[in-house]
This record gives structure tokens, sequence and C-alpha cells, in this order.
């Protein structure tokens, strides 16, 4: 889940030599609270409006979901109804700013090191600081070790911010995410802005039921950090047959992910705007398995994403819709009249199903670690409606014709790719008068301890570089 030498969660880290003994607690929260937003880049465009749920999925590929053309099925989750985007893409393989940019309509880079600052660096608004301006109650709920305050800063906005897991743990169950937000929604009289984070889905991939979309397997491969790490770090593939029996593990763990969240589906009303998408997905394809912050490729770009606010038709919707574009479409579902410097667009029209979309979508890996021996250093990829292209540190790219070859096996490494790389640092650029310096930086986190990075599976990557782009015609 995010960028290169400190780290904003055992994912963003650059791995420490594992320590000796148990998984200790979470790492502790930065001794101030996030620096808010400059109250004169946005305005709130009056107060109160519909109630809001933000639900993020973490770590959940769109491939992997029945009506993306997986098998798992949500049957919790279609009882929300409205719009499934069949191509919304993340920006970021990793958590705390990939939320970041759905949250605030920017670009991942945008908000600077957040690991080493324990904080954004933007100076414009999130959704929420939007919102508690308004004058709604703000909540969120936090189910991983990725997002804890003190390293991301992501609790601007929020009234609450519960991010408490229990003592020597990594995340917390979906049904007790589930359960702490449905008791804070009780309480509720006026208009709310809620944002529920479930982990179930990231490694380890240990469902309740490990025969649900594999009963016949009879070897002995499971799960757990221990028994995928070999492969995590590159030291080999496992059989296709284990492989798969993993594929089916993290299936499982998504769909009772879905049977989780009953209660707190049974509380969204006609009136309130849902928007349930994902951070990022997982690889299990391209020699890359159980992970996903060090590549770009479609199957970890391409997101899940439901809408549904009154005025939107049960149905699915063709255009993309990006991260950075959940902020201001949200912004104009609840007919909020605010202003802030969005990068992304409202997506009205496609939900409506009206066409347009994004032309493009960018994405990047981590920029803040592109100098460690062995690494192939930070890559930048773009997806359009028909095709991908990933960009290398080294300025050679490959591009993929989604239409012809969907897994990305084959692409045509002569793409020129200066374009896109123009296009994508004047985008960033163009946010430098929003960013600000933060008093004190390196004030997050320290390094998360390495009994902790370890039990999330997290490797060295100067020792374990991820593979490139395959050849044409692999």
């Amino acid at each position: 889940m995010l960028l290169l030498l400190l780290a904003c969660t055992a994912e963003e880290a650059a791995p420490t030599p594992p320590v000796p003994g148990p998984p200790g607690p979470p790492p502790p929260r930065a001794a101030r609270a996030p620096e808010p937003a400059d109250p004169a880049s946005f305005t709130a465009g009056g107060k109160g409006g519909p109630n809001v749920l933000i639900l993020t999925l973490d770590t959940v590929s769109a491939d992997h979901l029945a009506h993306w053309g997986g098998r798992v099925e949500t049957p919790v989750l279609d009882r929300l109804g409205g719009v499934r985007v069949k191509k919304a893409y993340s920006h970021f393989p990793q958590t705390a700013q990939s939320h970041w940019s759905l949250f605030s309509g920017v670009l991942p880079e945008v908000h600077g090191n957040i690991p080493a600052n324990g904080a954004s660096v933007y100076a414009g608004p999130s959704l929420a600081e939007i919102a508690h301006t308004r004058g709604y109650a703000t909540a969120a709920f936090i189910s991983g070790v990725t997002l804890l305050d003190g390293s991301c800063g992501l609790s601007r906005g929020f009234d609450v911010y519960d991010d408490e897991l229990a003592k020597g743990s990594t995340e917390r169950p979906a049904a007790q995410t589930v359960a702490a937000a449905t008791a804070w929604l009780a309480r509720q009289e006026g208009p709310w802005f809620l944002w529920v984070h479930l982990f179930d889905a990231h490694l380890p991939y240990t469902p309740k039921d490990p025969k649900r979309y594999d009963p016949d397997y009879t070897g002995t491969l499971t799960g757990t950090e221990a028994a995928l790490d070999l492969f995590r770090e590159g030291k080999g593939t496992p059989p296709a047959r284990d492989l798969e029996h993993v594929v089916a593990l993290y299936d499982a763990e998504i769909a009772e992910m879905d049977e989780a969240l009953a209660p707190l589906v049974a509380q969204i009303g006609g009136t309130d705007i849902a928007v349930v998408t994902a951070d990022h997905g997982e690889s299990f394809a391209h020699d890359y398995l159980f992970n996903h912050r060090s590549v770009v490729w479609d199957d970890v770009m391409h997101v899940p994403m439901w809408v549904r606010a009154p005025g939107l038709a049960n149905g699915e919707v063709a255009g993309i819709v990006n991260l950075i574009d959940v902020a201001p479409t949200v912004a104009a579902l609840a007919e909020w009249g605010a202003t802030a410097p969005f990068q992304g667009v409202s997506r009205l029209d496609v939900l409506m199903g009206k066409g347009g979309g994004a032309e493009r979508s960018w994405a990047r890996t981590d920029p803040w670690i592109p100098s460690m021996p062995g690494t192939p250093g930070p890559r930048l990829g773009e997806h359009t409606p028909t095709s991908s292209t990933i960009r290398e540190a080294d300025g050679t790219a490959c591009r993929y014709d989604l239409t012809t070859d969907p897994e990305e096996l084959h692409g045509d490494c002569s793409a020129p790719a200066e374009e896109l790389w123009s296009a994508y640092q004047e985008a960033v650029k163009s946010m430098a008068p929003r960013q600000r310096t933060i008093e004190g930086g390196g004030q997050g986190n320290p390094m998360v301890p390495g009994q902790m990075l370890e039990s999330l599976g997290y490797v060295d990557p100067a020792l374990h570089p991820p593979p490139g782009p395959p050849p044409p015609g692999r």
C-alpha cells in the first residue's frame, strides 16, 4: 500500500531486519494532530445535505468479483443498488496514498512522502473536511495497520477516527469494524459522513471456510504469510494447482467480507449516498505473486466500484472513473456546491449512463525509493479504455492492447512514453502551490517494527526485485 524509505505502515516501509519474538503492538500515533486544510483552499457550499457512506475494500481486484467477470458473488453489496462502474481505476498500488487521492481528488504524488511526514503535505481539503465544515457528524472506522492515523494523518476532518486494533494485531475483522460503525450510526441525529475500511482480503488469506471455492484441494499450501513468503520473495512459483488454491482462499475472504457488511448495508436509506470501491487489487500473475506495491498491471489497478444515490438507476456503466474523481462526484451527487482544487472531475454523466468518462488513468508506484540496489525503480502506468502502458524508471515502456490481450502478456515494447511522462509530471507540478512544508517533518512513525512487516509478508525489494514487463510475444 505505499512509497519509500520510511513507512506509512508495514506495507509502505522499506523493510527493516526482522526482530525476534512475537509481533508487537501497532506503532504509536504521531505526537501532533494532522494539520487541517487551508481554509482558503475550499468552500463548503452551505450546511447539511444527504448522508454519505464511503466504503473501501482493501486489496480487492475487480476481476475477482462476479459483476466484473470473476466468481465471487456480492449479494449484500448488491442490496445497495445503484450503479456498478465497470472501469474504475486506482492511481497507486498502496493503501494510504490511494485513500488520500480518493478523499482529496488529487494525484497520490501531490501528497508527498507521507510515511516520512506522518501526514499529507497537501493543503487542500479532504471530503471529510468539506462535510465537517457543512456541519456533518464525521467518522472513520479503520481495519488495517496501513491506515493508522499516526502514520498517515487521514483523520483530517473526522470527529471520530477509530483505528484501534487489538494489541499485537495488524488488522481488525470486518464484523468488528462494521459493528463499531453501525453503533456510531445509531447515535446520529443529523447528517453524517461515514468511512468504513475493511482489510480482510489483504494477505494473509485465511478465510473461515477455506474450501468455499476449492472443496477438492488435497495439497498442503495455505494462505498464511509463512507459507507464501517464499513466493513473495521471488524464490519460486507454486505449482499451478497450489496457486489456484491460494486464489480460492483470497476469493473466499472477499465473499466473507461481503457477508459481514449486512448490518451496515441495512442502515443505508433511500436518500443516502454510498460509494464502495477499493484502494488497489492484488497480483496473482506476471510472476509477481501475493503482493501489489511494485506493479501497475491492470489486475492490480482495476478496482470495483458501486455508486448509489437518489436518481441513479440500477445497472452497469462504461467509461473510466478514477479514484480522484470520487470526491468531486460525491460533492456533485450531494449537491453541496462545494469548491476545491480537485484534479479529478465529477462523473455524473457516466453514472447516469450518458457516456463520457476519463480519457486515461495514471498509475504510479512509490517514487521515493528509486535507488535501492537491484530494484527497477518507480513505474508509471497509463490505462485508457482499450490499452495500458507501463513505463519503467529507465524510460522504456510497453503498451498492451486490453481488447486482444487483457492479461497484458504481449506488449509492444517499442512504444514511446515521453508524452505520458511529461503529462504526468506537469499534472503533479501544477499542484505545487497547494503543497506545504510540514514543520517537524519525519515525526510520523519511525520504521514499523520488523516483526510487523514480517507478519504482513513484506520482503526486501533490494534482494528480490519484481519482474519487469514481459518482452513482446511472450
